[in-house]
């Protein structure tokens, strides 16, 4: 046999064959640095917080008025107040919600007795759990007549305009002093 000869020329690529199959996946590459922050979006609505609502009347003054049955407390003070419209005698609520008041009284009391029935009102009308009494028996000491500090706290339902007052129902004392009526709305 002979030698062999030269290698030919390289002949023209042929047709591309079919894809074949998806390999698996690689393993996860490291985390890109953090983006830049993003544009600050709108301020959205205010939420359902209870807006402060509150009122106050005073009567700090020592002198004596007449505790005469059928007939309001009344103060000579205003005290702070937002919300309210605040009245000689009583305290309305601009609008609705759950309110807590609290209503404290110095009465007077001569020998040998004396009591005092009060009623918290909503527009007039007596708010049961706002009823509270007084009495009193002593010996009348060195100086006579005696003061107690007396009063209630309840929480209640009010509507937008409701005027709160506190009526004396009975009495057999001759005056009080030192009366406030404070109103706040603790709820929605």
């Amino acid at each position: 046999m002979g030698e062999t000869g030269l290698t030919g020329l390289t002949g023209a690529t042929g047709q591309t064959g079919l894809t074949g199959p998806q390999g698996p996946a690689g393993p996860q590459g490291p985390v890109g640095p953090t983006g830049l922050t993003g544009a600050t979006g709108m301020t959205g609505p205010a939420g359902p917080g209870v807006v402060p609502v509150y009122g106050s009347r005073y009567r700090p003054s020592f002198s004596g008025m007449a505790a005469t049955a059928g007939t309001f407390i009344s103060y000579n003070v205003n005290g702070p107040s937002q919300g309210t419209t605040l009245g000689s005698d009583s305290i309305t609520v601009l609008s609705s919600g759950i309110y807590e008041i609290n209503f404290w009284l110095t009465v007077r009391i001569d020998p040998p007795s004396g009591a005092i029935q009060l009623v918290i009102t909503i527009n007039g009308n007596q708010i049961p759990t706002g009823r509270f009494r007084f009495e009193k028996n002593f010996t009348a000491g060195p100086f006579g007549a005696e003061s107690d500090r007396i009063g209630t706290s309840i929480q209640t339902t009010l509507a937008q305009n409701d005027i709160v007052q506190v009526l004396i129902l009975t009495s057999s004392i001759p005056s009080y002093t030192e009366a406030s009526l404070i109103v706040t709305k603790i709820n929605n």
